[in-house]
């Protein structure tokens, strides 16, 4: 979906990967997997992402009306985060050795 971009790993400044684990659902037709980020999560610091990101105001309405007309799965993935900002949204990722 061409929503996330491999970086260089040799890191100077400050930066910060963002905890995530694997959730998957079995069903008896298919198994569905998700990724699902903890930005919450302290750092090796003892401060998380969220910790340090500035609080706006409350723009969205009824929270519920949303949820019913949204795609919630891409919903956050819209979001276009500055250049500047990127070194603090890093993930870890390791492809599947088959």
């Amino acid at each position: 979906m061409n929503h996330i971009k491999e970086v260089d790993k040799n890191i100077k400044g400050p930066h910060y990967y963002i905890p995530h684990r694997a959730v998957i659902e079995i069903t008896f037709s298919s198994a569905k997997c998700r990724v699902v980020f903890d930005a919450s999560a302290p750092s090796t610091t003892g401060v998380s992402l969220n910790d340090t990101l500035m609080v706006g105001p409350v723009v969205q309405s009824d929270m519920i009306s949303i949820l019913f007309k949204a795609d919630i799965s891409k919903m956050y993935r819209r979001i276009l985060v500055n250049d500047r900002d990127t070194p603090f949204q890093r993930i870890l990722w390791r492809h599947a050795v088959s």
